[in-house]
């Protein structure tokens, strides 16, 4: 039962790794079609990241997840919120 547990976990985090291939292989197409549209990368940067942060948005209302409070958003170390860049 345990053994078959984990061949399902195995078959599905291979399956996870190669939807993450084609998926970052159909994202840079997709980035530079909309940056030959748009006629420079910087622009279809804002696209794209504008849309990640709707999505993002969108799914942090679906899951409602606890909010922070003001002493631990505080407590974050300062090198932490560079993790953007």
């Amino acid at each position: 039962m345990v053994e078959s547990s984990v061949a399902s976990m195995k078959i599905l985090l291979m399956m996870a790794v190669m939807l993450a291939g084609v998926g970052t292989a159909i994202q840079t197409g997709m980035n530079t079609q909309l940056r030959g549209i748009l006629g420079h990368g910087l622009h279809s940067a804002v696209i794209n990241f504008f849309v990640g942060l709707v999505a993002v948005v969108l799914i942090t209302i679906l899951m409602r997840p606890h909010i922070p409070s003001a002493t631990q958003v505080a407590s974050v170390p300062m090198w932490a919120w560079w993790g953007g860049f």
